[in-house]
């Protein structure tokens, strides 16, 4: 019985004879060469007045990657989904995902000329999630599937505000509490207040559609409270408790006082002390004044102060955010004295300028070469990171990471990818106590790269003998030479 195979093409690659045994079966078995046509062979078997034919396909091997970022989101935030199909190729990619044990559909996403594929997902629902992609088999390739990638999403975090009407009032009157659960959306708030170490519960009410809420209490006895609000989330939100604000509750009895608060100075750097100072009228000693502090849209109790025998007090208040500050001072009286509340002051606190320099050495550099960045970050900020933004002779940008020393330099060695002009800029992003940098431009270019080729020959031989030729290029480079 005689077999032939033949290739994609049309060519023979094996012929055989091969004799069946006496139950009629035969085979012949050939190895193809590793650089045999990729398609479908047809094989023929054939016997005096009788043949037959099939076919088998030979198809390349593929592989599929699948990265993800970030890999912790909160609920309703961005994951890039990208990944890389090998051999290069335009084909459809199904990304696969799984919250348990089953995987299910994603999405399906066509790869680009380069192979490579991009797919943003945006989760609704906070959990661990899996994630994978396959790519389906053709005539011409394998199927492959990638590794799993892992992304965590969390609920997203939320803040709920507690504001009085006022902070001192007298046994009998009421204080308003009002606040909002910033997310602006509708839910239970408890109110709690605390006297003598104990917290309890004052009510619960219902906050609006936009978040808002409010409640009017009237104390039935006299001292100093702490009031806070808080919320329990839901499925998107996480739980929240709002900052405590002190209420003083007078008694009913007691002369006048009144209480003054000035501050200087009015207008001052993040991380430089502003002093406040006042004075109770009559001049009132030992006892204590509480000073409040309105940031962010609502009151807070920022300390207590003890007034001296003239009834003066100071205190010496640094802040860490630039912003808008207002301050009160009250005191809660005794059972001669009717407590007192002060104006407010204000003060304005803005951010310290910063700037950035930049450095490339060297600026003229052959194609192969690093050229190295040299930055510095006034002030200097321990870990800082600065964005450095590289643009190319083509136009193309591409953004580096490089971290700030404790002196506040920095440096990054980069490789340029081509020939030309090259610019540069770097940005640090600020912080709560600097404004943000932004670098003056710097060029740099890229000259081509010289080559050396050398050959070598054996300088006799004889006929018949085999002549060996060997070379080295300089730098070595993957490409074709003429001999």
């Amino acid at each position: 019985m005689g077999i032939e195979v033949r290739s994609p093409s049309g060519a023979v690659v094996w012929l055989d004879q091969v004799t069946a045994d006496s139950s009629g079966a035969y085979a012949s078995s050939f190895t193809l060469s590793l650089s045999a046509e990729y398609g479908l062979y047809t094989v023929y078997a054939a016997v005096p007045g009788f043949s037959v034919t099939t076919s088998f396909r030979v198809v390349r091997p593929s592989s599929i990657t699948l990265t993800a970022s970030p890999l912790q989101v909160s609920v309703g935030g961005t994951v890039t989904i990208t990944g890389q199909v090998e051999p290069a190729r335009q084909t459809q990619v199904t990304i696969y995902i799984s919250s348990d044990e089953t995987y299910q559909p994603l999405a399906t996403v066509a790869t680009s000329s380069d192979g490579s594929f991009s797919y943003d997902w945006n989760p609704t629902v906070a959990g661990t999630y899996r994630l994978k992609a396959a790519s389906p088999s053709d005539d011409e390739y394998l199927p492959a599937e990638s590794q799993e990638v892992a992304v965590e999403v969390s609920k997203l975090p939320s803040s709920i505000t507690c504001s009085l009407s006022t902070t001192t009032i007298r046994l009998g009157e009421s204080v308003t509490i009002t606040g909002r659960i910033e997310q602006g959306v509708a839910g239970t708030v408890i109110i709690e207040a605390k006297l003598d170490d104990v917290w309890s519960e004052l009510a619960q009410v219902q906050s609006s559609l936009d978040g808002s809420y409010s409640y009017q209490w009237t104390p039935s006895r006299e001292g100093t409270f702490l009031l806070r609000a808080k919320w329990l989330g839901n499925t998107v939100y996480e739980a929240a408790i709002s900052s405590e604000q002190a209420l003083t509750v007078l008694s009913t009895t007691g002369s006048e006082t009144s209480i003054a608060l000035w501050v200087a100075p009015t207008t001052t750097y993040v991380g430089c002390p502003v002093k406040l100072e006042g004075a109770l009228t009559p001049p009132i000693g030992s006892v204590d004044v509480f000073l409040s502090m309105y940031f962010n849209g609502a009151w807070t109790t920022l300390t207590t102060v003890t007034a001296d025998l003239e009834g003066r007090f100071a205190y010496n208040f640094t802040p860490s955010v630039a912003g808008i500050y207002r301050f009160k001072a009250s005191w809660q009286g005794n059972v001669y004295y009717a407590g007192a509340e002060s104006n407010a002051v204000t003060v304005t606190v803005v951010k310290r300028p910063s700037t950035l320099t930049l450095q490339a050495s060297p600026s003229l550099l052959e194609y192969g070469q690093t050229v190295i960045i040299h930055g510095i970050l006034q002030p200097a900020i321990h870990e800082a990171q600065v964005a450095l933004t590289f643009t190319s002779p083509s136009g193309t940008n591409s953004t580096m990471l490089a971290q700030v020393e404790d002196d506040g330099t920095f440096s990054y060695t980069f490789s340029p990818s081509q020939v030309g002009a090259w610019s540069l800029e770097a940005y640090w992003p600020g912080n709560d106590e600097y404004e943000p940098a932004y670098s003056s431009p710097i060029t740099f270019t890229v000259t081509r790269a010289a080559t050396h080729l050398e050959l070598y020959v054996e300088q006799a031989s004889t006929l018949g003998e085999t002549i060996e030729i060997e070379g080295y290029l300089t730098p070595p480079l993957q490409t074709q030479l003429e001999l």
